[in-house]
C-alpha cells in the first residue's frame, strides 16, 4: 500500500528554530507561501512516516539595482542524526526567480519507521523553503490481508477438519447444535393444541358420563318390597 503527504511550509507538522520569517506569492509558491531565513544556523525539522521525502523551495532572484548581490544559500540536510547533505543552488539568475526547486531528495527509508528531517541553513544566504513530499510504503498485517481468502492464516494452529463453536449451545465434543426452523415451532405448537384438545374431551366425556349415571339411578331405582 502506497501513499503521498505533502507538508506545507506553514504545516503544524514542522518546527522552526528562530529566524525564519513568513514569505511567498498567491498563486506562484505552493499554496502561495514560503518560509524564509538568511540566519546561519537556522534550521526546520519533520518528523515523518515514510520510504522517500523530497524538499521544495525557491531561490530568489539577484537583481542589478541591489547594493549587494544575493549569496547563494547553502542548506544541510540529514536524516535520523545521520551524514549530512549539502546543497546549493547551482545558478541564481539575473532577475528570475525560481521555484518548485528540489533542493533534497532521500530514498530507501525503512518502511513503517519514524524518520526525522533536519534543515540547516550554513550560510548568509537567504533560503526559502516552500513545501516537503513524503512517499511511503505501508505493509498491512497478514491478518488484514487475508481477510477476503477463504485459506487459513498461517498463525492458525486449529485442526482444519475442526471448527470449534462459539455458541455457548453447542455441545462439548464440537459437533454443531442443531436448528430449529419455524416449521419445527408450527408443529409443536399443532401437536400441543391437539393433546389439549383430547384431554379437555376426556374430561368432557367423564363428567357427562357421571350426570347421566345418576339421573339413569334416580329413574331406574329399586323399591323395596
Amino acid at each position: 500500500m502506497t501513499s503521498t503527504t505533502t507538508f506545507d511550509d506553514r504545516s503544524p507538522f514542522i518546527h522552526y528554530s528562530p529566524g525564519w520569517r513568513e514569505r511567498g506569492e498567491q498563486g506562484l509558491d505552493f499554496d502561495g507561501t514560503t518560509m524564509g531565513t538568511n540566519t546561519p544556523g537556522a534550521n526546520a525539522t519533520l518528523v515523518f512516516n515514510g520510504t522517500t521525502i523530497s524538499v521544495f523551495g525557491t531561490v530568489q532572484s539577484d537583481d542589478e539595482d541591489q547594493s549587494e548581490h544575493i549569496a547563494a544559500p547553502t542548506s544541510s540536510y540529514s536524516i535520523d542524526g545521520g551524514g549530512q547533505t549539502v546543497f546549493t543552488p547551482p545558478n541564481i539568475f539575473l532577475n528570475t526567480t525560481q521555484r518548485n526547486v528540489t533542493f533534497f531528495q532521500a530514498t530507501g527509508l525503512a518502511p513503517n519507521a519514524s524518520h526525522t528531517l533536519v534543515i540547516t541553513l550554513q550560510n548568509k544566504g537567504a533560503l526559502f523553503l516552500d513545501w516537503i513530499q513524503v512517499d511511503g510504503t505501508y505493509e498491512l498485517p497478514a491478518e488484514i490481508s487475508s481477510t477476503n481468502s477463504t485459506t487459513s492464516s498461517p498463525h492458525s494452529t486449529q485442526d482444519p477438519q475442526q471448527s470449534a463453536s462459539t455458541n455457548p449451545l453447542d455441545g462439548a465434543s464440537g459437533h454443531t447444535a442443531a436448528l430449529i426452523t419455524p416449521g419445527d415451532i408450527g408443529s409443536i405448537a399443532s401437536g400441543s393444541l391437539v393433546l389439549l384438545l383430547c384431554i379437555m374431551a376426556v374430561l368432557i366425556y367423564l363428567q357427562c358420563a357421571q350426570i347421566w349415571w345418576k339421573s339413569w339411578k334416580a329413574t331406574f331405582r329399586i323399591i323395596p318390597e
